[in-house]
């Protein structure tokens, strides 16, 4: 299943009417969806992401999720166009100078940007912002990283403005007459994160099975270990079609630490 997250509802909106989603009353905030496509609204800023993510994913954390992050973002007037829409390399987070590498493994028609996660909305154009600036990146990243791989997250942005907002009017109408003209592009890049999604299922062999089993039974691997485990081994099948699973003779370890210790060490060994 394809997560789409967006945290306006003119951002929202386009989306839910091209895609014909319906609202999901289960949830407490709004969630639309149809057979292999969902919308969460994650509302502006940090606060709601980590609540709204974790929810969703324990109704439907028995599908192969997928995250997309898609909203508006300010750009630098010297490096970026409104109305153009980018997938994003990397984010940083403004406020703890971490960085995060999306992992971009689907063939796209998009030109790929930096962007900083900032906590309050930046009003003047300024230099020491020369990538796309937003307010969620960042910590949708933070979140999503610990449900599911890294190369099942992307980042969409479309630049609405040169975070010069008094110089300009920013409604909704604005925001979607941006949007509505790349739909079909964006509608595009949703085929084919659902086309990968659906041959990812098969991607594991016999073997990988096997290993996977081996493994699960050998280190009596708690459901959260398997899940983390199991997409390790499907980035590594992804990155190395012909490539073995290491096959160095494990001991059964005698104590918890012990056990986290081999654990750790095998998805390093297949982190690619």
């Amino acid at each position: 299943m394809l997560c789409i997250l967006s945290a306006l509802k003119a951002e929202s909106e386009p989306l839910i009417n091209y895609f014909q989603l319906d609202k999901d009353p289960s949830f407490n905030f709004p969630v639309f969806l149809n057979n292999d496509i969902a919308l969460v609204a994650i509302g502006v800023g940090k606060k709601k992401i980590s609540d709204r993510i974790n929810s969703f994913f324990l109704k439907f954390k028995k599908e192969n999720i997928y995250f997309l992050n898609f909203g508006i973002a300010g750009g630098h007037s010297k490096h970026s166009k409104i109305g153009s829409c980018y997938l994003i390399n990397k984010i940083q987070d403004d406020l703890t100078k971490k960085s995060f590498y999306p992992d971009i493994i689907i063939k796209h028609s998009f030109k790929e940007k930096d962007i900083i996660t900032v906590k309050t909305p930046i009003s003047n154009e300024s230099n020491r912002y020369y990538s796309l600036v937003d307010m969620e990146a960042s910590e949708i990243f933070n979140t999503c990283k610990n449900l599911v791989p890294i190369h099942h997250l992307s980042f969409l942005k479309i630049v609405s403005d040169y975070t010069n907002f008094e110089n300009q009017e920013f409604n909704s109408f604005y925001i979607e007459n941006l949007i509505n003209p790349l739909l079909n592009k964006i509608n595009t890049y949703v085929f084919d994160l659902n086309l990968f999604l659906s041959e990812e299922k098969s991607i594991l062999t016999v073997d990988d099975a096997i290993w996977l089993k081996n493994i699960s039974n050998l280190l009596s691997l708690t459901a959260s270990q398997y899940q983390i485990i199991r997409y390790k081994v499907i980035g590594f099948r992804l990155k190395t079609p012909n490539k073995l699973l290491p096959q160095d003779k494990i001991i059964p370890p005698k104590f918890k630490q012990h056990q986290k210790q081999i654990f750790e060490k095998l998805n390093d060994q297949i982190s690619i």
